[in-house]
């Protein structure tokens, strides 16, 4: 967020006048109490050196986790790709209506369930 320091309401604090860049120290506070130190007049302030390092390991584990997701997808398509050519009963295959991915998954769902009551 951006904003401006009210310099001339705490001119003992010479806060700089131009455009600040920063984060609310009491929000990061509520997840990172570490981060934040108040004054003896009450007065938050964020460590913004140490917000750096868990930045980078917050973007690590995200990376993570969309290559993790990434895998989890292609072997989902792998698994719809192979529904699709092992449907029985129609020669229209899914690829061929023309759906994303996500209504081709419902599809295969319900053809699932379709198979699975017709054992039962």
């Amino acid at each position: 967020m951006s904003y401006y320091w009210r310099t001339d309401e705490f001119e003992d604090r010479k806060f700089s006048s131009g455009r600040q860049i920063g984060v609310i120290a009491q929000e990061v506070e509520e997840v990172l109490l570490k981060l934040v130190f108040t004054d003896n007049d009450g007065y938050k302030s964020v460590a913004y050196a140490n917000l750096t390092a868990i930045l980078i390991e917050a973007v690590k584990e995200l990376n993570a986790e969309k290559n993790a997701q990434s895998k989890q997808i292609a072997a989902l398509e792998e698994r719809l790709g192979k529904l699709e050519s092992g449907t029985s009963g129609s020669n229209m295959r899914l690829s061929s209506l023309g759906l994303p991915i996500f209504g081709g998954l419902l599809i295969a769902g319900f053809l699932m369930q379709a198979r699975i009551r017709r054992r039962q």
